[in-house]
């Protein structure tokens, strides 16, 4: 009896040990699927977290996108419009080197080479498309200044007159302002203006010498400013007297 009671507290005992060892395992087993189940979850929110990075950087770059198709519309239309613009300067400086040149060709013809010159150059300038736009401009608006500032001075040079009758002598020429200019051999023997009513040389009687070489004299900065005889004939006054 006792032998049989010993076998059944035994299988009592395997039994309960069995019952725990297979309990052990299956609370192993979940707590390996707790372990892989919060891995996964780990692995999902930081596949979202990344996902709304990647959906912010998206609108982000929607944003600059959008600001740089706006900034290039505005510089298409600002392209547009310096186009436009070049379009009407090119045509106003043809116009305006056209009437320099122009009045030039009217006017007293003082430094002639030098001024065609300038009005050639221009031209040539114009046509050229490695000058700027901006330095077109300046050039036509300094030969302008240049022009005005004739107005305002007196000046003596040497040079020729373009006449068969003066058979290319070379001669001293005073400018005063741009309503004069009187001419004087080299050796002071002879003297003459330009007749702005009339355009043409005409010589002047011998007593202007003194006055001319005077005026020559304070172009040069050699005499002091002083009044003058000469004879001032423009196209509107037809009498030349001693001014």
């Amino acid at each position: 009896a006792y032998g049989e009671n010993a076998a059944k507290i035994r299988q009592s005992i395997d039994a309960t040990t069995k019952k725990l060892s297979d309990n052990a395992k299956t609370q192993n087993k979940i707590d390996n699927l707790d372990d892989s189940t919060r891995n996964m979850l780990a692995e999902y929110s930081a596949v979202l977290s990344q996902l709304e990075s990647y959906r912010k950087y998206n609108e982000q770059l929607q944003k600059l996108i959008a600001s740089q198709e706006k900034e290039i519309g505005k510089i298409n239309i600002q392209i547009e419009s310096i186009e436009e613009t070049r379009q009407k300067i090119y045509p106003f400086l043809s116009t305006a080197i056209d009437s320099l040149d122009k009045f030039i060709e009217m006017d007293i013809p003082f430094l002639p080479e030098e001024r065609r010159n300038r009005v050639i150059r221009l031209k040539n300038n114009l046509d050229r498309s490695d000058i700027a736009l901006s330095e077109k401009l300046r050039q036509v608006f300094e030969a302008y200044r240049i022009e005005l500032d004739y107005g305002k001075t007196i000046e003596t040079y040497r040079g020729a007159i373009d006449n068969k009758s003066f058979d290319n002598q070379s001669f001293h020429f005073l400018r005063v302002g741009r309503i004069a200019l009187f001419y004087i051999s080299l050796d002071y023997s002879s003297c003459g203006h330009w007749d702005v009513k009339n355009k043409k040389w005409q010589s002047l009687d011998n007593s202007y010498i003194y006055s001319i070489k005077q005026g020559i004299n304070i172009a040069e900065k050699k005499l002091p400013p002083s009044l003058l005889k000469l004879p001032l004939k423009t196209a509107g006054n037809n009498s030349g007297g001693a001014q």
